[in-house]
């Protein structure tokens, strides 16, 4: 992903397929990706299936990440399970922008007969906070692609085996090490003690 000149720059109605066909990947494996976010949530909020849209729907993606990722720390212990669905969090947040970019920027051929010179991508206005402007070769595109692909594999995956909630810890505790947890039971026993009902007295 390399910058050029905005005078080398002309409009190409006709992307070749092999660009076509890459775009049209990241566009359906993110909608996948987006879905397994979704059952993932679901799953740890232990809901029907197609449940989770109550709480997801109208969300974009990086709160349903947050929401995910405080689920994930509020219920499964860490271990390789809590690191693994982490690993999958980052990820999806890293290649997002590279997926915006390919969905949402304008496309142009750079060149004047070499269709293997690669595509100028922009986002955004020139000079302003979030422009953008990129050339794209095809390999870019297959990067792109590739990286979604495992993402959605490694989360249908980690949804599919089901984890267990092996955790239970507020909100407000939730980077606390187990034993400063007050969800304890030995923490809570003290507490049960001064509310457990007293015994009737007993008259003879």
């Amino acid at each position: 992903m390399v910058k050029t000149p905005a005078a080398r720059i002309r409009f190409m109605h006709n992307i070749p397929d092999p660009y076509l066909r890459q775009m049209g990947w990241i566009v359906v494996r993110w909608s996948n990706l987006e879905t397994l976010v979704d059952w993932a949530i679901g799953h740890l909020l232990r809901v029907s299936a197609g449940g989770h849209a109550a709480v997801t729907i109208g969300l974009m993606l990086p709160f349903r990440l947050d929401m995910l990722r405080g689920l994930v720390q509020t219920h499964i212990r860490v271990g390789a399970v809590r690191r693994e669905i982490e690993s999958i969090i980052d990820g999806i947040l890293k290649v997002q922008p590279h997926r915006n970019f390919v969905v949402h920027g304008s496309w142009m051929g750079v060149g004047d007969d070499d269709k293997d010179a690669g595509l100028m991508g922009y986002t955004g206005k020139q000079n302003k906070l979030g422009y953008r402007q990129e050339l794209w070769l095809l390999e870019d595109f297959e990067h792109v692609t590739d990286e979604i692909a495992d993402l959605e594999a490694r989360l249908m995956a980690w949804v599919l085996t089901k984890p267990k909630r092996t955790l239970r810890a507020a909100w407000h505790e939730r980077h606390l090490p187990q034993f400063q947890r007050s969800r304890r039971k030995g923490a809570r026993a003290p507490q049960r003690a001064i509310l457990r009902r007293p015994q009737r007295p007993s008259w003879g």
